[in-house]
């Protein structure tokens, strides 16, 4: 996922992970998820797949 994010947004960039959550756990910390709406603007969308996940984390950070 980082990988793929990296290539959207250039060379210039510096991608790392500064938190993370299991994403088949449709409970995660309260904390998590109050970080992820602050930083990307919207609320997390819950998914049990993996690469539902990646795809939504994607165009959340690509979404004008």
């Amino acid at each position: 996922m980082l990988n793929r994010i990296s290539k959207v947004l250039g060379e210039g960039i510096d991608v790392q992970t500064l938190i993370s959550a299991e994403p088949t756990c449709l409970t995660p910390d309260s904390f998590y998820l109050s970080v992820t709406e602050e930083i990307t603007g919207k609320p997390a969308i819950l998914v049990r797949k993996m690469v539902e996940v990646m795809l939504v984390m994607l165009d959340v950070l690509t979404s004008p």
